[in-house]
C-alpha cells in the first residue's frame, strides 16, 4: 500500500528536537517502541515533546484502507514513521513520531492565513481585489519566506495556493488534515455507510496528495524540499 513516508518524505526527527502531537485523537506513549505495547499515558493534540533517542524501528499506522466505492478505487492512507524515545511529566516511553511535526498545533477554527500570520509573522500583502467587481486577488508575504495566493472570480470558483518551504508533505498533510477535519470526515462517512463521499483520498503517495471534494480538489505536492499546497474550487 502507498503511503506517506516520513522518513523519505521528510527530515529525519532529531535528538534534542522539539515536536508537536498533530494527531487529533492524541497520542499514545507506549512502554516499548511497538503498537502493540501497553500504553503509559495519552498526549493530547498539541503537546510539545522533546526527542530523546530515535530506535531505528519503523512502523506503519493505517488511517483508512484501499476501498471500492460506486465502482471507483480509492486508495489507502498510511502514515509511515518510526518511535522515538522521550521523557515526559516524570516518565520515559515511546511515541510513533508519524503525526510529530515541527509546526507548532494549528487552533480549532484557524484559517491557515491567520496561523501562518500567528505563527511566523506577516511581512507584505498584496491586494489586486477589484471592488466593482466579483474578481478578487490577494497575496500574503510571512517572514519565513512562506507565500499565500488567492484568486477568486464569478460563480465562487477559486485557487489558492501556498508555498510553504523547509516542511515535509507529511508536515503539510498533517497541516491540512486538521484544518479540513479529512480523515474524521472521511472515516465516519465510511462508518455510516455513505454513498458519496463529499472528502476522499483521490491519490495518497509518497510525493503527492491529492483529497477530492465535491466541487474541486486539494493538491499536497513536494518538490526539491518545499510544500505547494493547491486547492481549487468552482461550479
Amino acid at each position: 500500500m502507498q503511503g506517506l513516508n516520513a522518513y523519505a518524505a521528510s527530515k529525519k526527527n532529531s535528538i534534542g528536537d522539539t515536536l508537536y502531537v498533530w494527531a487529533n485523537d492524541g497520542l499514545l506513549m507506549r512502554k516499548e517502541p511497538k503498537f502493540e505495547s501497553p500504553s503509559l499515558m495519552k498526549l493530547d493534540y498539541g503537546t510539545a515533546i522533546v526527542v530523546m533517542e530515535r530506535t531505528g524501528v519503523g512502523a506503519e499506522f493505517v488511517v483508512a484502507r484501499a476501498m471500492k466505492h460506486n465502482q471507483r478505487s480509492l486508495p489507502g492512507i498510511s502514515i509511515f514513521g518510526g518511535f522515538v524515545k522521550i521523557h515526559y511529566k516524570g516518565m520515559e516511553g515511546f511515541i510513533f513520531d508519524g503525526f510529530l511535526s515541527r509546526l507548532a498545533p494549528l487552533h480549532d477554527q484557524e484559517s491557515l492565513d491567520d496561523y501562518f500570520g500567528r505563527v511566523f509573522g506577516q511581512l507584505q500583502t498584496i491586494d489586486r481585489s477589484k471592488p466593482d467587481s466579483e474578481y478578487r486577488f490577494k497575496r500574503i508575504f510571512y517572514k519565513t519566506g512562506i507565500v499565500s495566493e488567492f484568486e477568486g472570480g464569478p460563480e465562487n470558483w477559486f485557487t489558492h495556493l501556498y508555498f510553504i518551504p523547509g516542511i515535509s508533505l507529511k508536515e503539510a498533510y498533517l497541516l491540512i488534515n486538521k484544518a479540513t477535519g479529512f480523515e474524521r470526515n472521511y472515516k465516519r462517512q465510511i462508518s455510516e455507510g455513505s454513498t458519496y463521499f463529499d472528502q476522499r483520498p483521490e491519490k495518497f503517495a509518497p510525493d503527492e496528495i491529492v483529497i477530492g471534494y465535491e466541487l474541486g480538489q486539494q493538491t499536497i505536492r513536494v518538490d526539491h524540499g518545499h510544500v505547494f499546497i493547491l486547492s481549487e474550487f468552482g461550479n
